[in-house]
């Protein structure tokens, strides 16, 4: 079975509310930090841009087959214009990871809202902030 690398900076790392949605065979590789600037969308989920910035998050390899599962829950859609986020191959180190990007639309939206999560620590920010407000309302 055939393996590719995915990066994961969201609600699918360990400890976000999402992580026990991964595919049950992936495994964990390493903690990294890509150079792309990271969002909180209207949604509360994070997205990043090519824009210089920091994101933090994981490295998992997954089984090639199990990518359409995770595209499911990344809203993300091959042959979709309306996706929210689009999957790239990007390099880390020596190697070749995917990870979810915002599309053209969502990055526009988040550009105009300007809600940065500057230290790129989505996890962080969740428990600080997000978390804090669902509980309160």
């Amino acid at each position: 079975m055939k393996y590719v690398f995915f990066f994961f900076y969201g609600s699918l790392q360990q400890g976000g509310f999402n992580h026990k949605d991964l595919p049950k065979e992936a495994v964990f590789i390493t903690n990294a930090e890509l150079p792309y600037k990271m969002y909180e969308t209207e949604y509360k989920y994070p997205a990043i841009t090519e824009e210089s910035g920091i994101c933090k998050g994981e490295i998992y390899a997954i089984k090639k087959d199990d990518i359409k599962s995770l595209d499911s829950i990344e809203n993300y859609q091959k042959r979709k214009s309306n996706s929210e986020y689009i999957r790239r191959s990007v390099t880390y180190g020596n190697w070749h990871i995917y990870a979810y990007f915002a599309s053209k639309e969502l990055e526009e939206r988040l550009k105009k809202e300007n809600r940065i999560i500057k230290d790129g620590d989505w996890l962080n920010y969740y428990k600080k902030y997000v978390a804090k407000a669902i509980i309160y309302k």
